[in-house]
């Protein structure tokens, strides 16, 4: 029946051009595009292989607007005509013809919102095209796919080259209901990554000196990713601290001469359009890909049911930085219901098709992270010092910090030494007071006996103040407390501090990097499931210890993850108080192991028991899992690559309302009805109506090339 249909098709969808000049589109920035989302992706036809225009031409179909008054019959006829074709649309194959052209120009109005709905630009494998034409190999790299991130932060960039099996072969072999396996491009795992500092926003005004910077990193991945497989091997450049900084017209102008120094020298492919490859993410986007990346490494998000037979619940993540603390985690299904509106939806796709939603809070807190809450902590003492209520307003703030802006949240993905991100500027080490020093102030997060130099404050000039180390844990704590700004008013409750809600209860398993894993590994050795007696334990030992019997271990090498940076042991147990006090204060993460529901529980629910092979701590600091150090780019690769997985037929767009089988039952059962009243009617009306019955026939026979015999 489709014979003759099947040579007529919608034309392509256009081809996005691969120009980056002055109309190229903003570079990622939130309402940048005056059309949104739609302008990438309405009015995009439906590929059934049918054109309904030529459809109307064919003999069945011509008249249908001539016939209104053709009597009972010709009005039931019309109706029936209509039903067929709506069957031959639906009967037509959706595969009839491989879709070569790429999808439209991503939407720049609400980036994130497309990525996270798995519009990514590249169109889904096609199930029914040939597999061919990709040459054989044997071993590790046959059916290898190859993606490339570079993580532009502000103290460099970080290229690092992924790989996976074509899903397409996998999903036959794999568990349907299972994600892809990304792995590092080498099965070795040593040649998959290269960093070139200094960060892409030294470039701002001179951007013209970017492809120079970066020349080295794309030289590198194509060496490592196959040279037949350039061109289907997708490269993304997500900017994050540095360039969020940057004003609109330097990071568009970086941006814009990025994307045209890779596309003109190198093959690898932005069929995503500029836009999409190459942009800056918003600290939001940063922190649900590493919620993510742990979940995905930590295997959350497994369809396998954990202990005693009951449901589990993802990871929560946390990021400590220096300027700013990250969270992200996915609320319980009752905190979801009663919270939705402070949720960020996503979307993952199995190898089967199969698609899962999620529902995730995520808050970045500017201010809070370790630098910042020393640098208030010093200003709070000088205040306390010399008695100044302004001072100490200024240190210890009445109101709630500024909600963070895009710019500094949360700090850089891929982790650096911790004391890259706590600097000690203008910082002197004294055995004596200073003549100049205006102030002498006794310093409970120091080691005992070590005594530090430094500016009154980052803003006021003034005489030196000096902070002679007590070494008293306990008050240390507790002076923290204030810096959380619990008192502040919250608009709702849960509230975590600085007055933001946020929808927690303490059922949740929490995974925490950077600060959280330094700080725990470095010197006590306690990287992993988080034991808050243990840390407490050790934090006092060490904190007791005099500043001279510190240098004197550190000399005979007890912290070898140290290696010669003092500053680590300078800071520790100031960085300690911070991570106990935003941990159990701040965030809630009970002190206690989580409780794993048991059959006879009652509360059940199996909320807080968390992936394969969970510890049961309430809180892990985590580096390395498995084969990867702990990155954000984990799981912006994982976004792609379920992306172009095709969804199962149920999922597809042409099942909005009801399933393609389900409709075409329907309109069979419709269309039978139809002819059935139809011939009633002619029966009732007789010889009048058979000239047209016979025309109607002909009319049949014509489309379908059907040889039977005609009454005459």
């Amino acid at each position: 029946m489709t014979a003759k249909l099947a040579s007529a098709q919608y034309p392509p969808p256009p081809v996005p051009s691969q120009s980056t000049g002055s109309s190229s589109p903003a570079w990622g920035r939130p309402g940048a595009s005056p059309s949104g989302r739609a302008a990438g992706f309405a009015g995009r036809p439906l590929n059934t292989g049918i054109n309904v225009a030529a459809a109307g031409t064919l003999p069945m179909f011509a008249d249908v607007g001539r016939r209104r008054g053709g009597g009972t019959v010709g009005r039931y006829w019309v109706a029936a005509k209509r039903l067929l074709l709506g069957y031959v649309l639906l009967a037509s194959p959706r595969h009839s013809a491989p879709d070569l052209h790429p999808a439209s120009e991503f939407p720049t109005g609400d980036p994130d919102s497309a990525v996270l709905n798995l519009e990514s630009g590249f169109p889904p494998l096609d199930p029914s095209a040939s597999r061919s034409n990709t040459p054989a190999t044997a071993g590790w790299t046959a059916n290898r796919q190859y993606g490339i991130v570079i993580d532009a932060g502000s103290s460099g960039s970080r290229i690092q080259v992924y790989s996976w099996i074509d899903p397409l072969q996998t999903r036959a072999e794999a568990e349907q209901r299972s994600l892809p396996i990304i792995d590092k491009a080498d099965e070795e795992g040593a040649r998959w990554q290269m960093k070139q500092e200094p960060g892409i926003s030294s470039f701002a005004g001179r951007p013209e000196t970017v492809a120079g910077h970066l020349q080295p990193l794309l030289d590198f991945a194509e060496l490592v990713v196959p040279k037949n497989l350039h061109a289907s091997t997708p490269i993304y450049l997500l900017a994050t601290a540095g360039m969020r900084l940057v004003s609109d017209a330097d990071r568009d102008a970086i941006m814009a001469e990025t994307c045209n120094f890779v596309r003109t020298r190198y093959a690898f492919a932005t069929l995503g359009g500029c836009a999409r490859h190459f942009r800056v993410i918003s600290g939001e986007l940063e922190g649900i890909y590493g919620w993510i990346t742990v979940n995905y490494l930590k295997g959350g998000f497994d369809a396998a049911v954990s202990v005693n037979g009951t449901a589990r619940h993802t990871y929560g993540f946390l990021d400590m930085g220096g300027a700013s603390t990250q969270i992200a985690f996915e609320p319980t299904p009752d905190m979801a219901i009663a919270h939705n509106e402070d949720l960020t939806g996503l979307k993952l796709r199995f190898l089967g098709g199969e698609e899962v939603s999620y529902r995730v809070f995520v808050s970045t807190f500017l201010g809070f992270g370790v630098n910042e809450a020393r640098r208030r902590y010093l200003e709070g003492l000088v205040a306390a010092a010399s008695s100044s209520s302004e001072a100490a307003g200024k240190a210890f703030p009445r109101a709630p910090l500024p909600p963070p802006p895009p710019a500094l949240a949360p700090a850089d993905s891929t982790p650096s030494p911790p004391d890259a991100r706590l600097p000690m500027t203008n910082t002197t080490i004294t055995p004596a007071p200073p003549a100049s020093a205006a102030l002498t102030i006794p310093e409970p997060c120091l080691p005992r006996g070590l005594v530090v130099t430094l500016p009154p404050s980052s803003t006021a000039a003034g005489p030196a103040v000096q902070y002679n180390g007590t070494g008293v844990f306990r008050t240390c704590l507790a002076s923290l407390l204030p810096l959380l700004n619990k008192s502040l008013p919250c608009p709702e409750l849960p509230c975590l501090f600085n007055g933001v809600h946020a929808p927690i209860s303490d059922a949740l398993s929490f995974l925490g990097v950077s600060e959280y894993w330094y700080t725990s590994s470095d010197v006590y050795g306690l990287g992993g499931a988080y034991d808050h007696a243990v840390f407490l334990r050790s934090t006092e030992k060490f904190c007791a210890q005099s500043w001279e019997e510190i240098q004197a271990l550190h000399a005979k090498g007890a912290w070898p993850a140290v290696g010669s940076m003092l500053d680590r042991l300078h800071l520790q147990c100031f960085k300690s108080a911070w991570i106990l006090t935003v941990l159990h204060d701040g965030l809630g993460v009970p002190r206690e192991k989580v409780r794993v529901p048991g059959d006879d529980d009652e509360a059940g629910g199996g909320v807080g028991v968390v992936g394969q092979g969970a510890s049961g701590a309430a809180f892990e600091s985590v580096n390395e899992i498995g084969r990867f150090g702990v990155s954000w780019t984990l799981g912006a690769m994982l976004m792609h690559v379920a992306a172009i997985i095709p969804t199962r037929p149920n999922d597809a767009e042409d099942s909005r309302i009801m399933s393609v089988p389900t409709a075409r039952v329907v309109l069979i059962g419709l269309l039978l009805g139809v002819v059935a009243a139809a011939g009633l009617a002619w029966w009732w009306r007789r010889e009048p109506e058979v000239r047209k019955y016979v025309a109607v026939r002909r009319d049949i026979v014509g489309l379908l090339d059907i040889a039977v015999d005609t009454p005459r």
